[in-house]
């Protein structure tokens, strides 16, 4: 994964809170920060699938030869679950745009860009699985009725955000920022069905009947946080080392990650003497389902070697010192 770092321009409002925020005297500084660390959030799910239609021929073998008995469904709609309840543990790292203070420890003033690769750290992506379950549909013979069971193996991958705006940080130090941009990711899965409580035939395995490949989703949305920065080199000469954490943990928060897919089964084969089995079916059906990232928690962290330069007063003091010198040198002269 490439990073793409590009401008942000200050809108005049967040010029202006930034000119507030600063001390008196102090100078803004605008650096881009290589950070890493943690992702990690709570998965879960919501949706449906809706059987639409189905219909068929299902020929039974008796004695004196195959006896045709109908197939239908009448449309119904059943729940989708997952299988578990995995928890999202992934490391990332990006680069974080920030404005700051020049007086120690650098107070957050803004954070004006971020591309960060949530689940992917040094060019990694490590996917987020998850495994869905669908209920029961019903399929209709007059031998009996039998289910028709879906099942979705699937993952989210490439999961990136890419900040479109600058931010201003309220509150000092540890002050919090929700920057727009945009959240991409993709999504793959694995459709797979089967037949069970088949009369005579029992269970019938369908194998996969949708792909979904690297299916992409985009979201327009603020990423919020707080932004904390702290000088590594207290008591040491100007310029210092500055540290800046950028921390999300906010109950309630949900990232989305909607699809919709086509279920279509259509059958055509025919049934040796001797034998029972379907020589038609058909079903039309279509599985809707939104997987959530619930409650997300990131911390990323990095370092900005000589982050920070001397605060204006004591460049000042030190101007004026070394002047003072010079001229009592001439005069002694």
């Amino acid at each position: 994964m490439h990073w793409i770092s590009r401008p942000h321009r200050l809108l005049p409002s967040l010029a202006l809170a930034l000119a507030l925020a600063a001390p008196a005297g102090a100078t803004t500084v605008a650096s881009t920060i290589p950070v890493s660390g943690n992702f990690h959030a709570g998965v879960a799910v919501s949706g449906n699938a809706q059987l639409h239609a189905a219909s068929g021929t299902f020929k039974q073998w008796l004695l004196f030869g195959h006896v045709n008995i109908g197939v239908s469904a009448s449309p119904q709609t059943v729940p989708v679950s997952l299988t578990s309840s995995p928890n999202v543990n992934v490391n990332g790292g990006g680069t974080i745009g920030m404005t700051y203070d020049d007086v120690s420890p650098g107070t957050p003033l803004a954070i004006d860009s971020a591309n960060i690769d949530i689940n992917g750290a040094g060019g990694a992506n490590t996917p987020i699985n998850f495994d869905l379950a669908v209920g029961n549909l019903n399929i209709n013979t007059s031998l009996g009725t039998f289910q028709l069971q879906l099942s979705v193996d699937a993952e989210i991958s490439d999961l990136v955000f890419d900040s479109t705006l600058a931010s201003a940080v309220f509150g000092g130090n540890g002050g919090s920022y929700a920057i727009p941009g945009d959240l991409t990711a993709t999504l793959n899965g694995i459709v797979k069905g089967r037949l069970v409580n088949v009369p005579i035939l029992g269970t019938i395995d369908l194998g996969t009947l949708y792909t979904l490949s690297n299916a992409p989703l985009a979201f327009n949305i603020p990423l919020p946080g707080t932004a904390t920065t702290s000088d590594l080199e207290l008591g040491n000469p100007f310029p210092h080392d500055l540290q800046a954490e950028f921390e999300l943990s906010v109950m309630g928060l949900t990232i989305p990650f909607p699809f919709d897919v086509p279920i279509d089964i259509d059958m055509s084969q025919s049934v040796p003497s001797g034998q029972s089995g379907f020589s038609e079916l058909h079903v039309d059906a279509t599985l809707a389902a939104t997987i959530t990232l619930s409650n997300p928690q990131y911390l990323y962290t990095g370092v900005l070697a000589d982050g920070l330069v001397p605060e204006p007063s004591l460049a000042m003091l030190l101007g004026v010192g070394l002047l003072g010198m010079a001229l009592r040198s001439r005069a002694v002269r």
